[in-house]
């Protein structure tokens, strides 16, 4: 697993050094290691993450076509990390859905 500097890249939009906590929590690690966090995550927890990433789409798209890829890569982590926090939320809720009609 890759670890993470403590603090964003000094280039990185201040839009996404506010972010940086959140993609310490979410965008660390390989793509299993970030969907068992996301399915061990509570359903709060999923909607928080996917309320403060969609914002952020304009501005990772941006950081990451500056010729920053490398550096941007952790925030596009964050994006699919709230991409794949809907989905699971939508699958929750089709659960919750089909459990109760039982």
């Amino acid at each position: 697993m890759i670890q993470l500097d403590t603090t964003p890249p000094d280039d990185a939009p201040d839009a996404l050094k506010g972010v940086w906590p959140l993609v310490l929590r979410w965008a660390g690690g390989d793509d299993a290691a970030r969907g068992d966090r996301i399915e061990a995550a509570s359903t709060e927890e999923l909607r928080a993450l996917a309320a403060a990433v969609k914002p952020l789409y304009p501005a990772v798209s941006g950081y990451g076509a500056t010729g920053n890829a490398a550096r941007a890569a952790p925030f596009g982590d964050l994006v699919h990390a709230g991409l794949v926090a809907r989905f699971e939320l939508a699958l929750r809720a089709r659960w919750a859905s089909q459990a109760s009609g039982w």
